[in-house]
């Protein structure tokens, strides 16, 4: 890449006055003096003619001073029709253009022939005139080649250190990309170790593949063999149904009878609450009665004691009325009739006090045989809601 920047930094560029090859920055010396040698020999060139062109008269001599180009680099034919061909301008690379050299030998030979017809004593001082003009023309022009070949110098010089700073900064981006290079290589590199990885993990996955593969026909047969099984389900789950509605119309059956028996539960519990209330109030009645009858027992005892005493009062009486006189006699019989009154209504309380022991008795033998019952009926209950 360097190489083929200095080769267009130094390409060859054409001086447009002198038509003389320039180089670059510091070759433009080189130039100069590659352009030395067709100078000399225009200048050698230069001398033949003016020996041949001493034969020539004073006129043509003047005539010949300035001959205009055309804009191809071609003599004009009115030039050369005059012979005005001394002066005639170099091209770009020091030498006289082809069309005009043409001219020229054609011009000089019509001179040499004018030349041997037409010689005078004045050719010489004009010559020597015409040359002078000639070489002060040829100097400014040649002054003018180097400045603008100075010019051009200290253009190129700029051109170079500005190329120079391409070129380092050419040579940086060179190194940049040189260390970029490598980073690519690096990258390469990895992806390439990656590259093997994912073929071999591939490799792998085709290996798990097929082996998925397999598993998977061993699980389309066994979804075969599951749906066969799931039809038989669904047979056996629609027979399960039927069965199903057909239990829960039975257990609906039994949710009412066994409402029906809640509602008789409760019944019951009601009629044993009232029953176990009953026997309470019978059993107070009963110890009420046994408590009447025991009281009526000893009433009994005490008039029994008591009738004895009284009996044991006549015979004392009786014995003592033998002894007594009439006024103690009728005394004693009023004590013996409010004793015999006494007796009797002892008597008629103690046969009261016996029927009603008697009625007692019966009462409380009834109370027993109906708590009996009872007792009976609530056990009876309380055993049909646990069936």
């Amino acid at each position: 890449m360097e190489e083929e920047l200095e080769e267009n930094a130094n390409s060859k560029k054409s001086d447009p006055d002198s038509g003389l090859p320039v180089r670059s920055g510091f070759h433009s010396v080189a130039a100069e003096q590659e352009a030395e040698p067709f100078v000399s020999l225009k200048m050698e060139d230069d001398k033949k003619k003016k020996k041949k062109n001493k034969k020539k008269k004073n006129k043509q001599a003047e005539t010949t001073d300035n001959v205009p180009i055309s804009g191809n680099d071609q003599v004009s034919k009115d030039a050369a029709d005059d012979g005005r061909l001394d002066d005639v301008p170099v091209t770009g690379n020091g030498q006289v253009p082809e069309a005009v050299a043409d001219v020229r030998s054609d011009a000089m030979q019509d001179a040499d022939a004018n030349g041997n017809r037409h010689e005078s004593n004045g050719t010489e001082c004009s010559l020597a005139e015409s040359e002078k003009q000639h070489w002060l023309k040829r100097e400014a022009t040649l002054e003018e080649t180097i400045k603008q070949l100075q010019k051009e110098t200290d253009l190129h010089i700029q051109k170079e250190a500005t190329l120079e700073d391409t070129i380092k900064r050419l040579r940086n981006e060179n190194d940049s990309h040189i260390q970029k290079e490598a980073t690519l290589e690096d990258s390469i590199k990895q992806l390439r170790h990656e590259n093997d990885s994912h073929i071999q993990k591939e490799a792998h996955q085709q290996k798990e593949i097929v082996k998925l593969q397999s598993e998977k026909d061993s699980w389309l047969r066994k979804e075969v063999g599951l749906e066969e099984k799931i039809g038989r389900l669904v047979d056996e789950k629609a027979t399960l149904d039927s069965k199903e509605s057909s239990l829960q119309e039975k257990i609906k059956h039994l949710e009412r009878d066994r409402d029906t028996w809640i509602l008789k539960e409760d019944s019951f519990k009601e009629m044993v609450a009232i029953l176990n209330d009953d026997v309470a109030k019978l059993r107070e009645q009963v110890l009420e009665l046994e408590q009447s009858r025991d009281n009526v027992v000893q009433e009994n005892q005490q008039l029994m004691e008591n009738s004895s005493s009284l009996q044991l009062q006549i015979k004392n009486l009786e014995s003592v009325s033998s002894t007594l006189s009439s006024d103690e006699l009728a005394k004693h019989a009023l004590e013996r009739e409010d004793l015999n009154s006494q007796v009797e209504a002892t008597c008629a309380l103690v046969e009261k006090l016996m029927a009603e022991n008697v009625e007692l008795v019966e009462k409380v033998n009834e109370l027993h045989v109906e708590l009996d019952r009872w007792s009976a009926t609530v056990e009876l209950t309380s055993t049909k809601p646990s069936n």
